[in-house]
């Protein structure tokens, strides 16, 4: 009975029907539902966030591995062609300048094969800073991608916050409900077992076990009083009114013929028991 989702089923007692329960009881799941799957879809996203940047930090770093690679590639190449150039005393027709890389042609050169070199070499730098450029705008493309992931990552969080705000709100309202459901129920629970009459073995006045001979007192409507015997109790009243614990005691002492301590403790613990001593 203590718990908020326990309630009172019995036959004997008053229920409150089951409606309200159960719907305070759906409103607290649809609540916890929407937050959990609220939760594990912005969860979902972000995982998805940071594997695209484990991508780009890869691509990156592979790409810049690529760039110095290529780098000393075209070192290579250049070192070549000046050699070349040196070699067979001509001007080297690979140059650099403000405008990029350029190419002269010259018709006097002593053979062919010097010339398809000079070319050779020329279109492979071109490759290779081909290469780098289609490198770099697979990875500008990819930072525009994790921008817009970025923003859709923040729109998702801000609408992970209001969705979890409502979930919580919904969850409290179904947990006031279900708390005020059980309250109501305690408090008719206590109301029934406050109307049924509790039967005593014993007065609950002068400890005297009911039987044949003591009779239970009566009520002022004439009902039996199930506490109280007859020699105490009777109409309603106290038969002794002012009649005191201590006077009592001291009654059932000579009365026992209690003459140890320990008859005393036990006797004196036995009166304050009853339901007319117990707060003396």
């Amino acid at each position: 009975m203590g718990s908020a989702f326990s309630f009172i089923n019995s036959r004997n007692y008053m229920t409150i029907p089951s409606l309200p329960d159960n719907l305070n009881k759906l409103i607290f799941l649809l609540g916890l539902g929407l937050g959990i799957y609220t939760y594990t879809d912005y969860i979902n996203y972000y995982k998805s966030f940071e594997n695209l940047s484990i991508q780009f930090d890869n691509q990156a770093d592979s790409l810049e591995v690529e760039r110095q690679s290529v780098d000393n590639e075209v070192e290579n190449i250049k070192s070549e062609s000046k050699r070349l150039a040196f070699i067979n005393n001509i001007k080297n027709p690979i140059s650099y300048n403000d405008s990029g890389r350029v190419f002269f042609e010259y018709s006097n050169y002593d053979t062919t094969i010097l010339y398809d070199n000079f070319y050779k070499m020329y279109l492979n730098i071109v490759r290779l800073n081909n290469k780098i450029d289609l490198g770099s705008l697979k990875l500008e493309l990819f930072t525009k991608k994790i921008k817009n992931y970025s923003k859709d990552l923040h729109d998702e969080f801000e609408d992970t916050n209001n969705f979890v705000t409502f979930s919580m709100i919904l969850m409290l309202i179904g947990i006031l409900g279900i708390v005020k459901q059980q309250t109501l129920q305690d408090e008719l629970f206590k109301r029934q077992l406050n109307e049924k009459k509790k039967y005593y073995q014993y007065c609950q006045s002068c400890l005297t076990e009911f039987d044949s001979m003591i009779k239970n007192g009566t009520d002022q409507d004439g009902s039996l009083n199930t506490a109280f015997c007859n020699e105490c109790y009777n109409n309603g009243t106290f038969i002794e009114p002012d009649l005191t614990f201590e006077i009592l005691l001291n009654r059932k002492i000579k009365k026992n013929k209690v003459k140890s301590k320990w008859g005393l403790f036990v006797l004196r613990n036995r009166l304050k028991l009853l339901d007319r001593w117990k707060w003396n």
